[in-house]
């Protein structure tokens, strides 16, 4: 005789939300050990069968070890629909799969499969999860870019640098102004991003520190300057600050700067002249991104045809 919590597992293997990663498992502290080998089995079944991603993925959270040689038979089969799971649950139950899931984060077809690769990738300081998630940057997908990026930075043990001293965000820190380029739906400044990341961790690679590579952020301005310029921005009534952006150095210009450029991904009115303003040449090929978006006629696009011209004019010393 089974008990309730046994046979209330085995009934929620037919339900769940299909976004799930693994199954309902809390039935499962309830078991005696017959009645969890039990369960195991069920779910071996599932995974043998069907390559069932909630299946496998479970089997690595309780960490069946019994479950590896079905997964390595799943991961072996190029066309399974198991296949990066299985691999993803291997890594967990502690087989070394990281060339197979920094392959996966580069050439699986659906979105979730490279995302899962991507985070698991976060846990190996290796060259082969550095290249693949570099590599990861050109994803298509921005949410992708942006989890690349923060795995990144876990590998190499850059994520303290990006936080305050009570663990919130450093807006103005240099990688975090890295991560505004490398999530921009604006393809070129995606690529920016892309770039100053591959730059960074070469250098890390080849030895260099965060130090030597500027990577630690020295605040040169007040503390409001962050917040007033993203203030002006969503107010209409709030002029754009360009005199505090001129007048800032450092790490604050640098972001503030990247801050109103990637601002051109959401259409924000006067943002466009403010760039112009600063004569930030280097966002031409943002703004002209931007104005491809927009149709004749509009009032932003008439605000980018300006900047442009603005900044591409001959006399303009900082035109490329």
């Amino acid at each position: 005789m089974t008990t309730q919590a046994l046979q209330t597992f085995l009934r929620s293997l037919d339900h769940g939300a299909v976004r799930q990663d693994t199954y309902d498992l809390e039935h499962l502290t309830a078991l005696t050990p017959a009645e969890r080998t039990m369960a195991e089995d069920a779910l071996l079944h599932r995974a043998r069968r069907d390559h069932d991603r909630r299946a496998i993925l479970s089997l690595a959270d309780l960490g069946v070890a019994r479950a590896i040689p079905v997964l390595e038979a799943i991961a072996a089969d190029s066309a399974s629909p198991g296949a990066v799971w299985a691999n993803l649950a291997l890594d967990r139950l502690g087989a070394d799969t990281t060339e197979r899931i920094a392959h996966d984060a580069l050439s699986a077809t659906s979105f979730i499969e490279r995302f899962a690769a991507v985070h698991a990738l976060r846990n190996h300081p290796r060259p082969v999860a550095f290249n693949a998630l570099v590599a990861s940057l050109d994803d298509p997908t921005p949410a992708l870019r942006s989890e690349a990026y923060a795995a990144l930075l876990d590998a190499f043990g850059l994520t303290p640098l990006v936080r305050t001293a009570d663990g919130q965000p450093e807006f103005n820190a240099p990688l975090e102004r890295i991560h505004l380029l490398v999530a921009s739906p604006l393809e070129s400044l995606a690529r920016r991003g892309a770039d100053e990341a591959g730059r960074f961790v070469r250098g890390l690679i080849d030895g260099k520190t965060p130090q030597q590579l500027d990577l630690i952020y020295q605040p040169t301005a007040p503390a409001d300057f962050g917040d007033a310029l993203a203030a002006a921005l969503l107010d209409p009534a709030t002029p754009v600050p360009v005199e505090r952006v001129r007048a800032a150095t450092g790490h604050d210009r640098a972001w503030a700067e990247t801050f109103l450029v990637a601002q051109l991904a959401v259409s924000r009115p006067r943002v466009p002249a403010a760039i112009a303003d600063l004569g930030l040449t280097w966002a031409l090929d943002a703004l002209r991104e931007a104005r491809r978006a927009i149709g004749e006629g509009d009032a932003y696009a008439n605000e980018l045809d300006t900047a442009i011209a603005r900044l591409a004019a001959p006399d303009n010393p900082g035109t490329p």
